[in-house]
């Protein structure tokens, strides 16, 4: 077929569930097309989970390595510190966890009859190992949740629907008050929350016990059996990381509070029109020993593309701003052997002085040891570098910085490099220039911005940056301006 352009559906509107800043699933089940400062810039397409053959509209070009192409595919050892036989999700997964198809998204026709697919697929399963009976995850007990309908005519999201039949965990409701949702989709939702003791507002994920692959479980020696998000945030702290608060589980879910960070982001054009909408405390009694189930609100997202989206254009030097902590944060991981595998703008979260926290990482994986490579894609397709979509093994940290030129270059100028995936394996990154006026002809960015980022999207992996080269280039050493808006 050639040239095979990612697939578009139509935006969604403001009305739409697209997941959040905080969002329990970081794909989606359709391709919105969005549009950025006049640009088309398309919704990546996620590698997921559903082990339905993709529609021929939206299967993978024929060019990708059959790595990337739906059908079984074989199942790799990890280093880590891995988990088997986990009651609540082996007798399901014992059969059908061997081999699980990597398959794109489904189109909008059929999004609404498919089944959630897991987003951001495939983490690197570590290494089974057997344990004992008596490590079996602790239940906490739970306290009654009474049902509260919504609006009459009101659609019910799912966390409306879970939170009005699900009796959540006792110390849980102790301690803190649910009140709006910030997004969901086939691996849970998230909500904001109030922590009585002091008033401060969380962000809580709810995580479906049963739809976390063993292969992403690992041990805490505080914890026990968690997800590899919760054992990765635990253990990480960086002001450019979201911080992990508390967790709890029940037999249904792991909840995972963290930091609510990020400002609600509008469309205005105006940088400085944008402050921060944070809604004040919730004043509700905490007395009630069984609280009603509370009918929840959205918000506005708070990630990176929605600032963008809103901005328009953002200067280069707030774009070093930004960019600045996201090196930061991808850095310190790298010093505990942690990849997030995941690098993009929707898991960025952002306020409107433009501080930035990394988020979501149910990708992430240990940096493989003894030389071994990993043999599958986690991530985002559109942020996947040229090797892997030719099938070859790789390391990780050649992928991160791959990652962070096509986050660097949508930042600068509003828009991806590469329409489709035969553009990143054949052709070499556009520089955008200025059409018209006294500029024309030039590049939108310095100098130093454009060496930089052509060194991250080395079609090469040996001839690519080092993350240690990213962070010690000129552009990024330069002083800080006074305002990040100028």
């Amino acid at each position: 077929m050639g040239n095979v352009p990612l697939h578009h559906a139509p935006a969604s509107g403001a009305g739409s569930n697209r997941p959040l800043s905080y969002h329990a699933d970081a794909g989606h089940q359709v391709l919105a097309h969005r549009s950025i400062a006049g640009r088309d810039l398309p919704r990546p397409p996620i590698i997921g989970g559903a082990a339905a053959p993709a529609p021929a509209s939206v299967r993978p070009p024929p060019h990708l390595h059959p790595s990337l192409q739906p059908g079984p595919q074989a199942t790799h050892s990890m280093p880590g510190t891995p988990v088997r036989d986990v009651p609540h999700v082996v007798q399901q997964q014992q059969q059908q966890h061997v081999a699980r198809p990597l398959v794109l998204a489904a189109p909008a026709a059929a999004a609404a009859q498919a089944t959630p697919a897991r987003p951001m697929s495939y983490v690197e399963p570590i290494r089974p190992v057997a344990r004992v009976a008596s490590e079996a995850p602790k239940v906490l007990p739970a306290a009654a949740i009474a049902p509260v309908p919504t609006q009459p005519g009101q659609a019910k999201s799912l966390a409306q629907s879970v939170l009005e039949r699900h009796p959540l965990c006792r110390e849980f409701v102790e301690r803190y008050e649910i009140g709006d949702e910030l997004g969901s989709g086939g691996f849970g939702f998230v909500v904001t929350a109030t922590r009585r003791s002091d008033n401060r507002e969380v962000a809580v994920k709810f995580i479906f016990k049963e739809k976390v692959p063993v292969h992403s479980l690992t041990k805490d020696p505080e914890l026990g059996v968690v997800p590899m998000e919760i054992f990765v945030l635990k253990k990480v702290r960086h002001p450019s990381i979201v911080e992990f608060y508390d967790f709890f589980q029940d037999n249904v879910f792991y909840y995972l509070v963290m930091e609510l960070f990020g400002s609600q982001w509008k469309k205005s054009g105006a940088i400085d029109a944008i402050k921060s909408q944070d809604p004040p405390p919730l004043q509700r009694s905490y007395s009630e020993p069984t609280p009603k189930a509370p009918v929840l609100g959205r918000r506005q997202s708070m990630d990176l593309f929605e600032c963008i989206e809103a901005n328009q254009k953002l200067s280069e030097s707030t774009a070093r701003t930004i960019f600045r902590q996201v090196v930061g944060a991808v850095c310190h991981l790298a010093s505990h052997n942690l990849l997030h595998r995941d690098l993009k703008d929707e898991n960025l979260v952002i306020t409107s002085s433009f501080h930035v926290k990394l988020i979501d990482f149910g990708s992430a994986a240990f940096l493989p040891a003894n030389g071994r490579l990993f043999d599958r894609f986690a991530g985002t397709l559109q942020y996947c570098p040229p090797e892997i979509l030719q099938g070859q093994k790789y390391r990780g940290p050649e992928q991160e910085v791959w990652a962070l030129g096509i986050l660097l270059y949508t930042i600068l100028f509003s828009g991806a490099p590469f329409a489709n995936t035969t553009q990143v394996i054949q052709t070499e990154m556009p520089v955008p220039r200025y059409s018209r006026g006294p500029k024309a002809g030039t590049p939108k960015a310095s100098q130093e911005a454009v060496h930089l980022l052509q060194w991250m999207l080395h079609k090469h992996p040996g001839a690519r940056a080092s993350l240690a080269q990213v962070a010690a280039h000129p552009w990024l050493r330069e002083p800080q301006p006074s305002s990040s808006t100028s």
